[in-house]
């Protein structure tokens, strides 16, 4: 209180009011956290006096810290030889992570380029610059005996505009009596002349011609601007010189951390046109050759490809970009603020209907994945399939009769990490120097080894995880709905930790790798995890290639580590990438679907998943020949080569998820769908991943299992009504480390 009474008193801040808050939190509407920073200062004719934050109109946001236990709760420590201010102490982690919070807060609310914060330790304070590409602190000036750096700098934010105060001037927040606002209301209240059902069904001759919209749309829309309280904003896109304006609430989806691309998605309404868009808000990595994502998708739409969105419009912002590396010692991500406007507002995953719907619309994606793969002149790979882009979207198709039918397909989204495909031995040079990914849905092998080349494998084995992960979660198995929590958790977001690097769960590892079923533990061991539908076929013929893909590429991987190269022992004695694969048959050992599984439990057991053969040590080339070396370790059987084959392109698994869902009768006996599985109390009984960066700088005697994201930025969180926000950022730690 009397520094406030001083900064009023002696009119340190001449155009902008300090309002404390330290004890009273917004609503939920708000912040759902129920954060209290200090203080902030305010234009003055919107400064509040409720005690609240009020997070969405803080200008310059203050935080308190005591020195009456020195330095401790400083979130920083000024050190001269290191590139980092970050301090290891576990009271200062805590203030580091606590402001941290209050930026991203902010950033989330507010359309934000930069953020300036003032912190202030006992007698010392700290200026803090944030962007989407980090943090820039000052050290800590003692301002009773340097009072000048402390009015200086008050002064000069009083003087200066919201934009260059860090508030992007290309979205105007609106007012209630604004007509936009009003506006917004309205279009969310009243049925347009072309609204339609979006229900899946066969269309009557002149139904749903030319432009149409869907009821869910309008709704969706509705309950982005349901509160009072939250902001909405006129959001400007510019294309080619043309500016276009849209109207935005509450965000559908937001990216969590601070720094990165801060991605967020909106259901927006043009008044131009009085038609709703998806729009995505976000800073892009810029780098050179690295496109943004509307000319990626404009690209994969000029080759027929049209199960990805439509662009709409697409620019950067203003110029607005996040680079605050002043020294080269300490290197920062530098990003670009970009919009991007599509036609197409989508339901998410986890509202398909049925199982053998979730086939289609993962057979749908697979099929434009196959094109936008081989089509010549296009040839990229996604390299960020996860449940959260892959959509639905209700689509007209004109059958050979030429009747019509409604049906909901598979829209494969968010393209901007798209890379071009590298063909034979060619390794494409890096367009930027983190992989980005997201570690729910990455393969086994990007896991397991960050050097290792992004494959068609890795793609595939993504959509695999995505539909485990969806049929785990909204379909009845034998599975109880406790268990269902427990295997996602360890199956998805657990990790290894071994000697300082990040590697991939052991469960994962074990369901693809080692045994190629997918299995949960009960107390007397391994028992299959069966849905009594065409889906236990599906998925168990899939397994069964990658545990064969994985066979061969650790072989591979392991005699390339020789210190001699030999001819590939038999059957290995061509390279398995060359062989056309053997026609395809779908696997007849698969067991029947049974309604009761109980004759299925028991018959795995746990037999070597820990044994000392599943990890073997480099051989000491001093040691022995290079004839027992081939001995150490088991060549793949032919068996294994033929199935590896089958996914050396899409054919096969087209076919197959084809075949699945062709099975119509059998899929009519599932009545499958179940409400979501997961207890939205459940909280994961393992600790959260340390930080990536942190121990990527550690040393490793295994540069084979280094962390897959050695310096990366952010983590998504990738699906829809994710069961543990408020503790679950980044992936866990299953145990002990192997």
């Amino acid at each position: 209180n009397r520094k406030l009474d001083a900064v009023r008193e002696h009119d340190l801040c001449p155009r902008l009011v300090l309002a404390i808050s330290q004890h009273k939190a917004d609503s939920d509407e708000i912040d759902e956290t129920g954060q209290k920073i200090d203080g902030a200062f305010f234009h003055a004719h919107e400064a509040p006096t409720d005690g609240c934050p009020h997070w969405d109109i803080q200008l310059v946001p203050v935080e308190f810290k005591s020195s009456k236990e020195g330095s401790a709760k400083d979130p920083y420590l000024d050190t001269e030889q290191s590139g980092s201010a970050d301090a290891e102490a576990d009271t200062r982690k805590e203030s580091r992570e606590q402001i941290t919070g209050y930026a991203e807060r902010i950033f989330s609310i507010q359309h934000r380029h930069a953020l300036f914060m003032l912190l202030v330790i006992g007698r010392k304070f700290r200026i803090t610059r944030w962007d989407r590409a980090g943090t820039v602190v000052t050290t800590a000036i003692d301002y009773y005996e340097h009072p000048d750096a402390l009015c200086e700098f008050l002064w000069r934010i009083s003087h200066l505009s919201d934009e260059r105060l860090g508030v992007d001037p290309t979205a105007v927040r609106l007012d209630k009596l604004d007509f936009r606002y009003i506006r917004m209301d309205l279009a969310a209240l009243i049925r347009q002349e072309n609204e339609a059902i979006h229900l899946e069904r066969n269309l009557s001759p002149g139904e749903l011609e030319g432009y149409h919209s869907f009821r869910y749309v309008r709704e969706a829309f509705a309950a982005t601007i349901a509160s009072e309280d939250y902001p909405r904003f006129e959001l400007q896109v510019v294309d080619a010189g043309v500016t276009r304006y849209f109207l935005v609430g509450r965000p559908v989806y937001t990216a969590s951390g601070m720094a990165g691309r801060g991605t967020r998605g909106y259901i927006a309404h043009e008044l131009a046109t009085k038609r709703f868009f998806w729009l995505k808000d976000s800073w892009r990595v810029s780098y050179e050759n690295v496109n943004p994502e509307g000319l990626i998708l404009q690209q994969l739409r000029a080759a027929d490809i049209t199960n990805v969105p439509t662009v709409a419009c697409h620019g950067d912002v203003r110029n607005q970009t996040a680079n605050l590396s002043f020294r080269p010692d300490c290197p920062i991500r530098e990003h670009q603020h970009y919009r991007v406007v599509e036609e197409e507002v989508c339901m998410s995953l986890e509202n398909f209907k049925n199982g053998r719907q979730l086939v289609s619309i993962t057979l749908d994606c697979l099929r434009t994945h196959k094109l936008a793969s081989t089509l010549p002149g296009v040839q990229i790979f996604h390299r960020d399939i996860t449940g959260g882009n892959i959509l639905i979207y209700p689509k007209i198709i004109t059958k050979k009769d030429n009747t019509r039918r409604l049906r909901w397909v598979g829209i494969l989204s968010d393209w901007e990490v798209a890379k071009c495909v590298a063909t034979g031995e060619e390794r494409p040079r890096p367009r930027q120097p983190e992989r980005t990914c997201t570690w729910q849905f990455v393969s086994v092998n990007l896991l397991s080894n960050a050097l290792s080349r992004h494959r068609l494998q890795d793609e595939l084995e993504s959509l695999l995880h995505v539909l485990i992960y969806y049929s785990i979660r909204y379909l009845h198995s034998t599975l109880t709905d406790g268990q269902v929590a427990s295997f996602i958790d360890e199956y998805f977001d657990c990790f290894s930790l071994l000697n300082g690097k990040i590697s991939c769960g052991e469960k994962k590892s074990m369901i693809i790798r080692d045994k190629g079923e997918l299995v949960f533990s009960k107390g007397y061991g391994l028992t299959r995890v069966l849905f009594g539908s065409p889906m236990d076929k599906l998925i168990a013929t899939v397994l069964r290639w990658f545990k064969a893909h994985y066979a061969v590429l650790d072989y591979e991987t392991w005699r390339a580590r020789l210190p001699v190269q030999l001819p590939l022992p038999s059957p290995m004695t061509s390279d398995h990438t060359a062989r056309t694969p053997p026609p395809f048959t779908l696997d007849k050992n698969v067991p029947e679907i049974e309604a009761d599984a109980e004759k299925y439990e028991g018959e795995i057991d746990d037999d070597g998943l820990y044994s000392d053969d599943e990890f073997p040590q480099a051989p000491n080339p001093n040691r022995y020949t290079a004839e027992v070396l081939l001995k150490e370790k088991d060549p793949p059987t032919s068996e294994d080569v033929a199935l590896a084959k089958l996914l050396v392109d899409h054919d096969a698994m087209i076919a197959l998820f084809h075949h699945v869902w062709a099975a119509r009768e059998e899929w009519k006996l599932a009545g499958d769908k179940a409400p979501d599985r997961v207890d939205k109390n459940y909280r994961s009984p393992y600790p959260i991943m340390p930080d990536i960066r942190a121990i990527s700088s550690k040393p490793t005697l295994a540069p084979q299992q280094a962390a897959p994201e050695s310096k990366k930025s952010e983590i998504k969180r990738p699906y829809p009504g994710d069961y543990s926000k408020a503790e679950k950022t980044r992936p866990r730690k299953k145990s002990k480390a192997r």
